[in-house]
């Protein structure tokens, strides 16, 4: 009975990370994209049964040794792993920010005196 308290709690709070994280990249492309990728139908909602299929999906992935039950030690690694994405994608997205910044500097072109060819 613990296990299953455990494993309802783990994905409940998964799934509000994940919808979390969707929302943070990129608000509404974050949400669409969730819909699109687990709307089987393509009805554009998520059915009862398409977002327990989405979360069944997210439990197999944490459950690293199949035994149908998430272990302590499997929710604790799925949320570092989680952790490590959200680090790394906010990383990538600063890099890019900055890279975008300094851009228009760098493609300026130089300014020569007049008459003088550019080099």
């Amino acid at each position: 009975m613990k296990k299953l308290l455990m494993t309802g709690l783990a994905l409940i709070v998964l799934s509000h990370a994940s919808f979390a994280l969707a929302e943070e990249q990129a608000p509404a492309e974050g949400k669409a994209n969730k819909v699109q990728k687990f709307d089987a139908d393509g009805d554009g909602v998520l059915s009862k049964a398409e977002f327990v299929k989405m979360h069944e999906e997210k439990f197999d992935a944490m459950d690293s040794d199949s035994d149908g039950f998430l272990s302590k030690e499997e929710v604790v690694a799925a949320r570092k792993g989680m952790h490590e994405k959200v680090k790394a994608q906010q990383e990538k997205r600063a890099e890019h920010k900055a890279s975008k910044e300094e851009a228009p500097a760098s493609e300026a072109p130089a300014e020569t005196p007049a008459g003088t060819p550019a080099q």
